[in-house]
């Protein structure tokens, strides 16, 4: 048994989403290092983090966006006093599709073997940014009340990281764990 797989069950059967709001007083508090086999968003409203995400560190501070692909050990250390991000963890079903079209192929397919990767943070100011952290404000705080509205964006967001070459080819071997260990 791995002893960093997280077994969290996200949302129901039928859709697999589930998000999380981290309050935190006192830096230094830290999400110890463990991996899931689903999509993380992780948005930061205030303060400074520093995530690691395979054999990669970067710094998240007020407005920045990052994404975790599934099967990616992570941890994440609290760097200011009374930070602030959110996170949503969702299973690559809610973006899968049953036919072989291009999102499937190209997108889905290959983030969820392991053959592509989210390269980097999406720094606050951006264009990018300002579509996603919008779609993200109002996924956190729960203006959104549909599934499919949260599906909908989900696409959306994922095809906009592909389409600003933020989803890139791996470089990193099938074992997305060993390295960051």
């Amino acid at each position: 048994m791995d002893p960093y797989r997280e077994f969290s069950e996200r949302g129901t059967p039928d859709f697999r989403f589930a998000c999380y709001k981290h309050r935190h007083p006192l830096a230094g508090t830290m999400i110890n290092m463990h991996w899931h086999p689903e999509i993380e968003m992780l948005y930061m409203r205030r303060g400074e983090i520093e995530v690691t995400a395979g054999n990669e560190k970067r710094r998240l501070t007020n407005g920045d966006i990052i994404f975790i692909e599934p099967d990616r050990l992570h941890m994440i250390v609290q760097k200011t006093p009374e930070i602030q991000n959110d996170a949503a963890v969702f299973s690559t079903s809610l973006i899968e599709f049953s036919d072989e079209n291009f999102f499937q192929t190209e997108i889905t397919a290959p983030l969820k073997s392991g053959e592509a990767e989210f390269s980097g943070a999406i720094p606050s100011g951006s264009e990018l940014n300002s579509e996603i952290s919008y779609i993200a404000r109002k996924m956190f705080d729960c203006d959104i009340d549909s599934k499919a509205a949260v599906i909908a964006d989900m696409v959306y967001i994922i095809s906009r990281l592909y389409d600003a070459k933020y989803i890139k080819k791996s470089s990193a071997k099938p074992d997305k764990h060993s390295a960051c260990i």
